[in-house]
């Protein structure tokens, strides 16, 4: 990923990264897919999330986001991000290992993780299918993760 993608979540370095260096408190997961139609009726949706987490005082730094493309190429994944103007940084997940340590069985699934930026992570959250509501969603995840 690129230095903007890095400097948003947080990291130094060049390479991979543990979900728990992201320098935040609560680490959104979206596994997706290219091809998913669900996923791609929902991408606004997604995007209007992560700009209600970067509005909102109380949440902006605390809560951040990423995207898996399961079983999809960088290609594909960036062009699902051009297409869809997906704001937050997006990674491969070609041979699915991420997705199936994930236990994810369908895209798109969200998942949440507390993390203290330092390698710990703990999941909290994880729901199969998009969501109703953008509030009701992030009510549920600072509930959850016990955000403060």
């Amino acid at each position: 990923q690129g230095e903007a993608a890095r400097g948003y979540l947080g990291l130094s370095g060049q390479g991979n990264f543990r979900i728990g260096e992201v320098k935040a408190q609560v680490l959104i997961v979206e596994v997706f897919s290219f091809y998913c139609p669900h996923c791609q009726r929902t991408a606004a949706q997604v995007n209007d999330l992560y700009r209600e987490i970067e509005r909102r005082g109380d949440l902006r730094g605390k809560i951040k986001m990423i995207g898996i493309g399961a079983k999809n190429s960088a290609y594909e994944v960036d062009s699902y991000g051009e297409r869809y103007q997906v704001p937050f940084p997006l990674f491969p997940d070609r041979s699915l290992e991420l997705t199936e340590k994930l236990c994810v069985k369908g895209t798109p699934t969200f998942i949440g993780f507390k993390v203290d930026g330092k390698g710990s992570q703990e999941r909290f959250y994880h729901r199969e299918g998009g969501f109703q509501d953008i509030d009701t969603f992030l009510a549920d995840i600072v509930r959850q993760s016990g955000l403060k």
